[in-house]
């Protein structure tokens, strides 16, 4: 097996929660234009938007997860010490 490379978890939790706050500012605003347009809504978009929430609720699940894995092996590392 190869050398195991050095992995920055602070780097990759700060990445993902940058990633997560824009993606969130721009459904937030693409909302906000939607809404205060006064126009009916057309399907096209509202499959859209919902596109991209669901691909929103994706990066949030996955980092969820990932994050959640992390605190699982330090808690095991942390135990495995004492």
């Amino acid at each position: 097996m190869q050398g195991i490379s050095n992995i920055n978890v602070g780097n990759f939790v700060s990445q993902g929660m940058d990633k997560i706050d824009g993606m969130a500012a721009k459904l937030e605003a693409k909302m906000q234009e939607m809404t205060a347009s006064g126009k009916e809504m057309n399907p096209q978009d509202l499959l859209m938007l919902q596109y991209e929430m669901g691909q929103y609720q994706s990066l949030l699940t996955a980092m969820n997860n990932t994050v959640s894995s992390i605190q699982g092996q330090m808690k095991e590392m942390a135990n495995s010490i004492r």
